[in-house]
Order: C-alpha cells, then sequence, then structure tokens
C-alpha cells in the first residue's frame, strides 16, 4: 500500500512539473507571436517607457 502512496506522489509532482513547463512554453509562444506580430516597427528601451510614462 506504502508503495501505490508513494507512486501516486510522484504522478502528481511529475503532472505538477509538466504543468508548470506547459505554462512557461506557453508564455514563451505568446512572445514569439509578439515578436513576429512587431517585426519591424520601432522598439523601446526600458528608460524611454518610464519617462513617456513619467515613472522615471
Amino acid at each position: 500500500m506504502n508503495h501505490v502512496r508513494n507512486s501516486r506522489r510522484n504522478v502528481i509532482r511529475q503532472t505538477s512539473a509538466l504543468h508548470e513547463q506547459l505554462e512557461d512554453l506557453d508564455d514563451y509562444l505568446d512572445l514569439l507571436e509578439a515578436r513576429a506580430r512587431n517585426k519591424g516597427k520601432r522598439t523601446y528601451r526600458m528608460g524611454e517607457v518610464r519617462k513617456e510614462l513619467e515613472l522615471a
């Protein structure tokens, strides 16, 4: 019975890790899609954005 409990915990741990990896990959895909949409458009440095928004 203890073996089953340990196996179940391992499966839950692995599933959780895979879920986190999937979320990271989904975020990375969003980033790549945004870069593709904005290809050729002007980019801004963080300092420029802060100055424009009066955050600096």
